[in-house]
């Protein structure tokens, strides 16, 4: 079972390091996306992992910034590299740097071991009702992939102008965080390398990235093995001040007992006795301790 993680960074060095760490064997790959408007964590990262083989961090960065496609082309670039690579991985698996594994590594293998195969998102139709349902305005799921929406900076245009889907595609949504197949992702390289127009017209959509991938595995040969969840702990309740929240040590019954296998999010001033109750308890792992 080799696994690539890509992760989406750009802030706490330390903390992306620790995340690496408790992850890293080496049968396994690791591409990290240090948001561009970030250099001196890109390059407190390098240095980190600069004698690392198995750590490759992107060299084609974008300044990502929330709603916008940016963060699908961060993703992109990191699932470009693994399809270049020619390296071959029984799952690809997209987390965050703010995000810390629940569980050992060995635990997550064997998981996906049993369930080899099944592509791990959290996803759905545009269909009424659905998740999405309560929200308004530019933010109604059709609205989101139908209309065109704009960005100058971080300020979000939205013109109510209805527009077709490319390739008579079926919109989905879901969470950003997924755990696909390595055959998932090469079709979908493949698929966009001859479908350009397809990327294009996801560039002016709102808040692409829940619904980018979703949209292309539920439309491939693989959407009959979509779990409809992924593998990602987040509380979206109880926000402190804002959602998801920043898990503390209050958090760790909850951690504890989810069935779960990576959990978000993790600040290092909030949660780092949090996280060394984790390596101690449930990873068994005192090596990251000195972070």
């Amino acid at each position: 079972m080799r696994i690539a993680f890509v992760i989406l960074a750009h802030k706490f060095p330390e903390q992306i390091a620790r995340l690496i760490n408790s992850l890293n064997s080496e049968d396994d790959h690791f591409f990290i996306h240090i948001d561009k408007r970030s250099p001196s964590v890109h390059n407190e990262v390098q240095k980190l992992f600069e004698s690392t083989s198995n750590v490759f961090l992107i060299n084609e960065r974008y300044a990502c910034r929330w709603g916008q496609f940016s963060l699908v082309s961060a993703t992109l670039s990191c699932l470009r590299s693994i399809y270049l690579s020619k390296e071959t991985y029984d799952y690809v698996f997209l987390i965050s740097g703010q995000d810390y594994p629940i569980k050992p590594l060995s635990e997550i293998k064997l998981y996906l071991e049993k369930h080899q195969g099944q592509q791990f998102m959290d996803a759905f139709p545009f269909l009424e009702p659905n998740p999405w349902s309560e929200h308004g305005g530019s933010f109604q799921p059709k609205k989101r992939v139908s209309n065109w929406h704009f960005f100058l900076n971080s300020r979000h245009f939205h013109l109510p102008l209805l527009r077709k889907m490319p390739n008579s595609l079926v919109p989905y949504g879901g969470s950003q965080w997924w755990a696909l197949t390595g055959e998932c992702v090469r079709y979908m390289m493949q698929y966009l390398s001859t479908n350009p127009h397809v990327t294009n017209y996801f560039k002016h959509t709102y808040i692409p990235d829940e619904i980018f991938f979703q949209t292309l595995v539920c439309n491939s040969p693989f959407k009959p093995e979509i779990t409809g969840s992924n593998l990602t702990y987040a509380d979206w309740m109880n926000p402190n001040p804002f959602p998801p929240r920043v898990l503390t040590l209050e958090d760790f019954e909850a951690l504890k007992n989810s069935h779960l296998f990576i959990a978000r999010k993790f600040e290092p001033d909030r949660s780092g006795e949090l996280l060394n109750l984790i390596d101690r308890n449930l990873l068994r792992n005192t090596a990251t301790l000195q972070y």
